[in-house]
C-alpha cells in the first residue's frame, strides 16, 4: 500500500502569482490574476455536418464586429429535433479564436414556461462558471447581477443560452462591458431583445437527406456501415424525417444494442410512437424528469458521442446536491456499462439517447429500487477500477481482471482521474445510501476508492468522514482485512489534518490486528504511516528508522514500485537531516522504477515528478544550484501538466529556497500559499505566508 498516493485531481485553483506558461516550461512572474472563467461546453460533436448557410451568416456577423467590445446576439430557433442546441455548441467552438476567455453554456429550462429556470438560479450557475464558489455567491438578485457584470468586464467569451422561453429571460443575463457572443436557442422565434450591439435571428430547418445519411454512416461502426444494404439505408434516412435528433437516437439504439440488426433498428424507429417525428422527439424529451431534462440539454447528451463530463459543468447545471447529480448517472449508467464491456473509452458518458433515458424516467416502485441497486454496484466497481489505476495497488473489492490495469497507459490513468473527479460526490451518496441499506460490501469498496480522489484533491474533512464510515462498515461486517486497511487510511487522513496522536492510535490498533492476521503488506502500510507521522512531526531520525523497517517488510513482496515509494519517503527525511548525498543516491535508484515500464507495471508520471522535485532539493543541499533549479522546474511543469496543485505548491516552496533574488522568493511563496488555500489547506497557506513575511519560526 503506497501511503503517498498521487496527489492529483481536477481542482480549479490556480497559482496566484507564478503561472506555468507551457509544458516546456518557463516559469514567468505575473500580477495576481483575476478569477478565470470556466469553459463548460462539451466538445463539438464529431458527427456534426451541414448548416453551412446559418454558420456563414453568424461568421459574417462576428467578423463585422472586428473584435470590438459589445454583445453579439444570435437567436437560433427551430422545431424540436432539428439541432439548434448542437448548432449553437458547434458555433461556439468554431468561433472560439475570437472569444478566447471561455466558451460557456447554461440551460434556461424552456420551452414550457412552467419549466423555465428563474433568473436568480441562472445567475448562480453563471457565477459558478466565473470561478465563484457556492458560499461566495451573494444572496440578492441585484448583487448577483452586479457581480456577474464585474467578473465579465473586459472578457471575451461565448455564452450559449439553451432553450430560452422569452426575450426577457435573455435580457436578464446580458453582460455589460465585455466582448461576448450570445447564442440563444428556442423552438419559436423570439421577439427583439435589445440592449446589444448586434442581434440576428436565424431559423434552423430540417436537414437534407444527404446530411442525415452522412450522420448515420459516420456514426456507425465501419463494419456496420459497409454491410448496410442501400435500400435499408434509404429507409433509415426517411425514418429520420430530416431531424438529426432522430438520427442520433438511431445510432444510440445501435450502440446500446450491439447484437441488433438493421431491421431491428428500422422496426424500433417505426414503432416509435403515434404522431409525426417531431411529436416523437417532443414526447421523448417531455418524459424526462426535471433534473434529467436539465442534464439532457446542458451536457448535450442527445448529440455528444464520447463526451467527458466536466465537474464544474455539472455543478453549474445541477447545483451541489449529490442526490440531484444522480440523475446524470442514471442516464449514463447503461452507456458506461456498454463501453466497459467493449473495452472502449470506459470513463466517458456516451450517447445518452434512445431507450436509456425513457427507462429511467418511466421506472417506479420495485423496478426503480432494483435499478438503484444495479447503479450502486456499477459505481462501486467502476470506482474501484479507477482508483486502482491511480494508486497502482489492489483495492478492497477489486476483481481479478484488474491485474492488467497495472500496465495501463497514461491516457487511461488520466481518464480514471477525470472520472473520479466527476463522480466523487455521487460516490459519497452511494456510500450513504448503501450504509442505510446495510450493504457493507459496497460501503467498504466505494469509500476506499472515493477517498483516493479526496486525498489527492485536499478535501480532507470529506475524506475523514468517508473513511470513518468505511471503518464502521468493516467493523459491522467483521471484516478484519478491511478494518486494518481503513485504520491505516483513516490514520493517514488524521495525520494530514495535523491530528498526530489520533493518527498514531488508529495505526497502532491496525498493527495489533495485522500481526496475527499475517498480512505483510498491511503491516508495512501501518509502519509507513507511523514513519510519515514522525516525518510530519519533524522527527526525521525516527522517520528514517521506521521507513527502513518498512523497506525490509516490502523487500519480500516483489513490489518494486512500493519499494521505490519508500525510498522516496526516506530520501525526503534524509534531505532534512542534511544527508543529501544519500538522498540523491536513493532517488536515482527509484527514478527508473517509476519512469520505465516493467513486466507488471506502466510508467508512473506522478512519482517521476515527485522524484525530480526531491532530487532538486537534494542537489540544492549539495550546492549544485543550477542543476537543482532545472530539476525543480521540470517537476513543476509536469505537476502543472497533470494539474496537481498540492505538489505544485510544494515545488514552488522548493524553488523559493533555491531563489537568490528576494523578490522572486516572495513571489514563489505567494503562489504556493495561493495553491494551498485553493485546495482548502489554510494552515499550510498561513505557514508559507508567515515564511514569506518573516514571521514564522
Amino acid at each position: 500500500m503506497s501511503t503517498e498516493g498521487n496527489n492529483a485531481g481536477n481542482i480549479g485553483g490556480q497559482a496566484r502569482v507564478v503561472q506555468v506558461q507551457n509544458l516546456h516550461g518557463n516559469v514567468t512572474v505575473a500580477e495576481p490574476p483575476e478569477r478565470r472563467m470556466h469553459s463548460n461546453l462539451p466538445p463539438a460533436n464529431r458527427l456534426f455536418t451541414d448548416r453551412e448557410y446559418a454558420r456563414a451568416r453568424v461568421r459574417r456577423l462576428v467578423h463585422q464586429s472586428n473584435n470590438r467590445d459589445g454583445v453579439t446576439l444570435v437567436k437560433l430557433h427551430g422545431a424540436p429535433g432539428v439541432g439548434t442546441s448542437e448548432l449553437a455548441r458547434y458555433l461556439a467552438f468554431e468561433l472560439a479564436d475570437h472569444y478566447r476567455d471561455a466558451q460557456m453554456g447554461i440551460d434556461l429550462g424552456g420551452p414550457e414556461p412552467d419549466r423555465a429556470v428563474p433568473a436568480e438560479a441562472l445567475l448562480d450557475r453563471l457565477l459558478l462558471l466565473c470561478d465563484v464558489r457556492s458560499d461566495q455567491i451573494p444572496a440578492s438578485p441585484a448583487a448577483k447581477r452586479d457581480l456577474f457584470v464585474r467578473l465579465t468586464d473586459g472578457k471575451a467569451f461565448v455564452l450559449v443560452l439553451d432553450n430560452a422561453v422569452s426575450a426577457g429571460q435573455i435580457r436578464a443575463l446580458l453582460p455589460a462591458r465585455s466582448r461576448c457572443l450570445l447564442l440563444a436557442t428556442s423552438p419559436n422565434a423570439l421577439p427583439r431583445v435589445g440592449n446589444v450591439e448586434k442581434e440576428l435571428p436565424v431559423h434552423v430547418g430540417d436537414m437534407e437527406n444527404e446530411a442525415v445519411t452522412e450522420i448515420l454512416l459516420r456514426g456507425m461502426a465501419e463494419a456496420e456501415a459497409g454491410d448496410l444494404p442501400e435500400d435499408a439505408l434509404h429507409r433509415l434516412v426517411n425514418l429520420c424525417h430530416g431531424l438529426p435528433a432522430l438520427a442520433h437516437i438511431a445510432l444510440g439504439y445501435l450502440e446500446h444494442n450491439p447484437f441488433a440488426t438493421t431491421e431491428d433498428l428500422i422496426a424500433h424507429l417505426e414503432a416509435g410512437g403515434e404522431g409525426g417525428p417531431r411529436d416523437r422527439v417532443a414526447a421523448y424529451v417531455s418524459a424526462l424528469s426535471e433534473q434529467e431534462l436539465r442534464v439532457f440539454r446542458t451536457i448535450g447528451a442527445h448529440t455528444a458521442l464520447g463526451l467527458t463530463v466536466d465537474q464544474r459543468a455539472v455543478e453549474a447545471a445541477l447545483g451541489n446536491d449529490p442526490y440531484v447529480r444522480q440523475d446524470l448517472n442514471k442516464l449514463a449508467q447503461l452507456s458506461l456499462l456498454h463501453k466497459n464491456a467493449r473495452n472502449s473509452v470506459w470513463f466517458t458518458v456516451g450517447s445518452l439517447v434512445g431507450d436509456v433515458a425513457l427507462e429511467r424516467a418511466g421506472s417506479a416502485g420495485g423496478e426503480r429500487s432494483a435499478q438503484i441497486e444495479v447503479l450502486r454496484r456499477h459505481y462501486r466497481d467502476t470506482a474501484v477500477r479507477a482508483a486502482s489505476l491511480l494508486t497502482r495497488r489492489p483495492l478492497l473489492g477489486a476483481s481479478p481482471e484488474l491485474d492488467d490495469d497495472a500496465r495501463a497507459d497514461e491516457r487511461t490513468v488520466a481518464q480514471a482521474r477525470d472520472w473520479l473527479s466527476t463522480a466523487v460526490e455521487v460516490l459519497t451518496a452511494v456510500v450513504r445510501r448503501s450504509a442505510d441499506a446495510g450493504d457493507h460490501t459496497t460501503v467498504i469498496a466505494t469509500a476506499e476508492a472515493a477517498s483516493v480522489y479526496l486525498a489527492e484533491s485536499g478535501r480532507n474533512a470529506e475524506r475523514v468522514a468517508l473513511l470513518a464510515g468505511g471503518l464502521e462498515a468493516a467493523t459491522a461486517a467483521d471484516d478484519v482485512r478491511a478494518r486494518i486497511r481503513f485504520g491505516n487510511l483513516l490514520g493517514l487522513a488524521h495525520m494530514d489534518r495535523g491530528a498526530f496522536d489520533e493518527a498514531e492510535a488508529l495505526v497502532v490498533r491496525s498493527l495489533e490486528l495485522a500481526e496475527p492476521a499475517g498480512d505483510p503488506m498491511e503491516r508495512a502500510a501501518a509502519h509507513e504511516v507511523l514513519g510519515l507521522v514522525s516525518q510530519r512531526r519533524g522527527d526525521h531520525t525516527r522517520a528514517v528508522e521506521g521507513l527502513l523497517r518498512v523497506r525490509e517488510l516490502k523487500e519480500g513482496l516483489d513490489r518494486p514500485q512500493a519499494l521505490a515509494v519508500t525510498d522516496l519517503l526516506i530520501a525526503r527525511s534524509l534531505i532534512e537531516l542534511g544527508r543529501c548525498g544519500e538522498a540523491r543516491d536513493r532517488l536515482e535508484s527509484a527514478l527508473p522504477v517509476f519512469s520505465e515500464p516493467g513486466q507488471h507495471r506502466a510508467p508512473d508520471a506522478v512519482n517521476v515528478a515527485k522524484v525530480r522535485m526531491e532530487r532538486g532539493r537534494a542537489l540544492l543541499g549539495l550546492g549544485e544550484r543550477e542543476e537543482a533549479e532545472a530539476e525543480l522546474r521540470e517537476a513543476l511543469n509536469r505537476f502543472a501538466e497533470l494539474d496537481i496543485p498540492l505538489q505544485r505548491a510544494r515545488t514552488l516552496e522548493a524553488l523559493a529556497d533555491a531563489a537568490q533574488d528576494a523578490r522572486a522568493r516572495d513571489e514563489y511563496l505567494t503562489a504556493a500559499a495561493g495553491l494551498h488555500r485553493d485546495v482548502g489547506d489554510v494552515a499550510a497557506a498561513e505557514r508559507v505566508e508567515a515564511e514569506r513575511d518573516g514571521t514564522g519560526e
